[in-house]
């Protein structure tokens, strides 16, 4: 029954992702494909995650009030994706449409997800640094508190670690294993890395689509960008499991796939990365800017690693189109997308440094 839950939740996670999204693209009045949608999602909503757990946090409230509060968040922000729907006349739930891909390539593209999901689901590496990270998990939800207890020896702290307060990421699946009576390990394991491989699959589709719909390839159709894509998909499937050392992401990715660090390095990164090149590539998208803004929002509530890393691709990635385009509009955007990051590093700079202390018990 736990698996099987667990399993669903495989489906219900990244539709909630989908949900938060697309409402955000709908309220902004533009465009863009679902699989986007999907990526933007998995930042805002964990954005706004972060924002009511430090509140409750700072409240010293139990776990079991954020459950509630977030299961109205939900409920809220479907209700909004409903009516935002209804009103520009779509389906409540639209019609999946075939993905312009031959049937075989489509079929191996999937296949090879499957397979890579199947390693990391049942990869029996449980390092230090993850045990700690389940331990985290499993000791709110039994003691139905927000980081007032170790998750490694069960003692009081007297202190909130800030470090896992700004980066309530693994305070959410304690969310879900109290909502869903889940074992920290099996959502940990099933949920966290399996929903990791939809997200970096997804956003290596999505780059391959961008990158094979550029002038060099403006003879190329819509099913062979598509087909290109998949080919990317399958192609990074293959050199994860044989490209798999301490220094790549792939290790991340096959063996560390419920830690926060493997989202940063497969998830969160390529996909800045993604929309650095959507911004080359026209300075003026709008839509690729706001979800750079997004992005930035909502990339320390996944994964504290990308407190540093985040923002320096960020400037490497909008440092040339800056030089290029020299205008005030640009700048504003830079300055906007690096803030949030920033705000996160003074904090946790201040707290390191002693000078910010908050007392939970």
């Amino acid at each position: 029954m736990e698996i099987g839950i667990c399993l669903a939740m495989l489906a219900v996670l990244p539709f909630l992702y989908f949900i938060f999204g697309q409402t955000f693209v709908l309220c902004i009045g533009q465009k863009t494909g679902k699989a986007m949608c999907l990526l933007l999602g998995a930042f805002l909503y964990h954005g706004i995650f972060q924002i009511a757990a430090l509140l409750l946090m700072l409240m010293r409230r139990p776990l079991s009030h954020l459950s509630l509060l977030w299961g109205l968040a939900l409920a809220f922000a479907s209700a909004l994706w409903i009516f935002l729907r209804r009103r520009r006349k779509g389906r409540i739930m639209p019609a999946l449409r075939r993905p312009r891909i031959r049937g075989w390539l489509l079929a191996l593209m999937i296949l090879a997800v499957l397979i890579q999901m199947y390693y990391v689901i049942f990869n029996e590496y449980l390092g230090w640094d993850t045990s700690s990270y389940v331990g985290t998990i499993a000791t709110s939800v039994q003691r139905n508190s927000m980081y007032r207890y170790d998750g490694e020896s069960g003692q009081a702290l007297y202190g909130l670690p800030m470090r896992y307060a700004l980066s309530s990421f693994y305070l959410h699946a304690a969310v879900w294993c109290q909502v869903l009576k889940l074992n920290a390990v099996s959502y940990a394991k099933i949920v966290q890395g399996g929903v990791l491989c939809i997200l970096a699959d997804t956003t290596i589709f999505q780059l391959g689509t961008f990158l094979f719909a550029g002038t060099r390839y403006r003879k190329f159709s819509q099913t062979k960008r598509s087909e290109c894509a998949a080919a990317m998909v399958i192609a990074a499937v293959w050199i994860n499991f044989f490209y798999k050392t301490i220094f790549t992401t792939s290790d991340f990715l096959l063996n560390r796939a419920l830690e926060a660090k493997g989202y940063c390095a497969n998830f969160i990164l390529p996909f800045l990365f993604l929309l650095g090149l959507m911004i080359w590539r026209d300075g003026k998208d709008r839509l690729a800017k706001q979800m750079l803004l997004i992005a930035s929002f909502g990339c320390v509530p996944i994964s504290m690693s990308a407190m540093i890393t985040a923002p320096a691709l960020i400037t490497v990635m909008l440092l040339p189109v800056l030089l290029r385009e020299k205008t005030w509009k640009m700048l504003r955007c830079y300055l906007l997308c690096i803030l949030p990051n920033a705000v996160y590093f003074i904090v946790y700079a201040l707290y390191i440094k002693g000078l910010i202390k908050v007392r939970v018990s």
